[in-house]
This record gives structure tokens, sequence and C-alpha cells, in this order.
């Protein structure tokens, strides 16, 4: 696995999570 690909694995993961936990506080908000 090259640097490159680990890297845009890396931060895929990161906006996911980041998606996640935006979309649940936007959901207790409207809650």
């Amino acid at each position: 696995m090259t640097p490159r690909t680990r890297r845009a694995i890396v931060s895929g993961v990161l906006i996911g999570l980041l998606a996640v936990i935006v979309i649940a506080a936007l959901w207790q908000q409207l809650g």
C-alpha cells in the first residue's frame, strides 16, 4: 500500500467521522 493510498483512506475516515458528529448534533437539535 502506497503512502498516498493510506493517506486517502485516513482522510476519508476522518471526514466520515466528522460527518457523523455533525449529523448527530443536528439530529439532537431537531430532536
